[in-house]
């Protein structure tokens, strides 16, 4: 109820009640939709493992096509990374005969610490790891061998990401 006053006489304005609950309804929706909101966006997220498994998959991807892999492949040619704070270590070899492939790219310290900290020693910014194993065929000259293709990578980074 709302009452105006001017210089001659009062007037009261009423509003209907059903009006009133609509709009306490409508600030209750907008009051639960922005924290929602804010809580999600606020916060800080740490995407050390998603990146990580983004890593393993994007070293996958270049070392294989459609599920055949590459004999010479070379991570340097088509993984660009900060050596300080990634680590990809890509082993393929075949089980039909006696090849093994390994290469290695970027701090291989992230995998120490990552061993580390999987035997549950805590330390300030432990990097995030993750391993992948791929069945793959190998091509062989002119056939095709089963084969395993192992990705192990690692981020060290500890900025936080908003």
């Amino acid at each position: 109820m709302k009452i105006l006053f001017s210089n001659k006489r009062a007037q009261v304005i009423s509003m209907p009640w059903h009006a009133l609950i609509i709009i306490f309804i409508l600030a209750v929706i907008v009051a639960v939709i922005l924290s929602s909101i804010s809580s999600v966006f606020l916060s800080k997220q740490d995407v050390r493992p998603a990146e990580s498994v983004l890593l393993a998959r994007a070293a996958a991807e270049c070392i294989t096509d459609f599920g055949i892999a590459n004999k010479n492949f070379d991570l340097n040619g088509c993984l660009t990374l900060d050596s300080r704070n990634y680590f990809v270590n890509a082993t393929l070899y075949s089980t039909e005969s006696n090849f093994y492939r390994n290469q290695v790219l970027g701090a291989e310290t992230i995998k120490t610490d990552c061993l580390i900290a999987d035997r549950g020693v805590d330390f300030g910014s432990a990097p995030i790891c993750m391993e992948s194993k791929n069945y793959v065929l190998i091509r062989n000259g002119d056939k095709l061998e089963k084969g395993i293709l192992l990705v192990y990578a690692g981020i060290r980074k500890v900025e936080e990401n908003v």
